[in-house]
């Protein structure tokens, strides 16, 4: 019987990440590394491997009073290939297990090459810098997230990008063909 390290580290190639919800229908990369908060443990951007779980988000970018307005979804793509650190843990998608714990479960199985390399701070940020995302469970049903560090994210292309439209925080479906052809 083989055992299972709960976590591994692999590799993505370049390509088709996932898909991602955000409020903006053009993506900077630029920008987003000089705005970010790199304070937290889980500071990054979060791509889904799933298109329902991105557009479910879409919601969280209205106008949290009335319900209403526009988020758009992207697919989320690598320039290059990426490290990852992969946790397969189901404690990773647990609602009721806090961040630090999440964090720290990370933190304390990592194998050694890693382990060794990280000087403290914040997990996101520190994975980055050593050119690593994380890969693991968003909840309980085993739904796949990337987290992306803020610092790597000019790695990412925003393509197929569409605007969702919501109407008290219900999403008003579209006509097929109605994205925005662009890339980002």
């Amino acid at each position: 019987m083989e055992i299972v390290m709960p976590v591994t580290l692999e590799s993505i190639p370049s390509g088709p990440l996932g898909w991602k919800s955000t409020s903006f229908s053009q993506w900077s990369p630029f920008t987003a590394m000089s705005t970010a908060n790199n304070l937290e443990d889980w500071s990054g951007l979060y791509v889904s491997s799933s298109k329902e779980l991105a557009e479910a988000y879409g919601s969280d970018y209205v106008d949290q009073i009335s319900g209403n307005g526009s988020a758009f979804i992207h697919e989320v793509h690598l320039t290059k290939s990426l490290k990852v650190v992969r946790c397969t843990d189901a404690v990773m998608g647990s609602p009721s297990v806090q961040g630090s714990i999440k964090a720290a479960h990370i933190r304390a199985n990592l194998p050694d090459q890693i382990k060794n390399s990280l000087r403290g701070g914040p997990l996101m940020h520190s994975l980055g810098k050593l050119g690593y995302v994380l890969k693991c469970f968003h909840d309980e049903e085993c739904n796949v997230e990337i987290i992306i560090p803020n610092n790597l994210s000019s790695l990412l292309i925003f393509l197929g990008t569409r605007e969702m439209r919501f109407r008290n925080f219900e999403q008003i479906r579209r006509e097929p063909g109605s994205e925005i052809p662009q890339a980002y």
